[in-house]
């Protein structure tokens, strides 16, 4: 038995069986609700950063409260033109020594901090991003002209790939053959907590 497995690079891979070990999902980021945003991903909005250096120069804004938010304000704000933190609630949630740092560099004017926000709109150009809009909770808009937009509210995982494999699926998770692992596809196998059987 020969299988084709087909990646999302388009590569072809021939194998004699698959073992999909997906745990509970694919891991993605949580995308806000924001228009237009699926084309600006990749070029003006970041769910990670991977090289600091690529935002050097450049006008922030970081959307979120938790450790990657505070982080990466800190951080940014050594080699940014600006970062503008926005975040819902005015506490944040990451160690206190580094919201103390967050704040001391928004004193020292190096991090804008607006809260109570949150990021409602952006204008963008031919895939490059011009502006957040970002509106209170009485519905005040401030347009902040800004690089890029860097949104993190965690991950998500998505079993919805697998769907399209023909497999068993029950509960969002792989009927298997106790004994075997083997799934409804031959030479298709799961293991770990994607994995459902008797």
């Amino acid at each position: 038995q020969r299988l084709f497995v087909r990646t999302s690079k388009d590569e072809e891979i021939l194998a004699r069986a698959v073992i999909i070990a997906a745990g509970p999902g694919a891991f993605g980021p949580n995308r806000p609700p924001l228009a237009g945003i699926e084309a600006l991903e990749g070029t003006s909005v970041h769910y990670w950063v991977r090289d600091p250096q690529t935002l050097r120069g450049k006008r922030i804004v970081i959307a979120g409260g938790g450790d990657s938010a505070v982080d990466w304000a800190i951080v940014l704000s050594e080699i940014a033109a600006s970062v503008t933190l926005v975040h819902r609630r005015s506490k944040f949630r990451a160690p206190p020594a580094s919201v103390n740092a967050l704040l001391q560099l928004s004193r020292n004017k190096k991090v804008t901090l607006r809260v109570p926000y949150q990021v409602s709109a952006l204008e963008a150009h031919e895939r490059a991003l011009e502006a957040v809009i970002i509106e209170d909770l009485d519905g005040e808009r401030i347009r902040l002209e800004a690089d890029a937009l860097l949104p993190f509210f965690g991950l998500s995982s998505d079993l919805s790939a697998l769907s399209e494999f023909g497999l068993n699926l029950e509960a969002g998770a792989i009927r298997c053959d106790p004994l075997s692992m083997s799934t409804s596809v031959p030479g298709i196998f799961a293991a770990g907590d994607v994995a459902s059987y008797p």
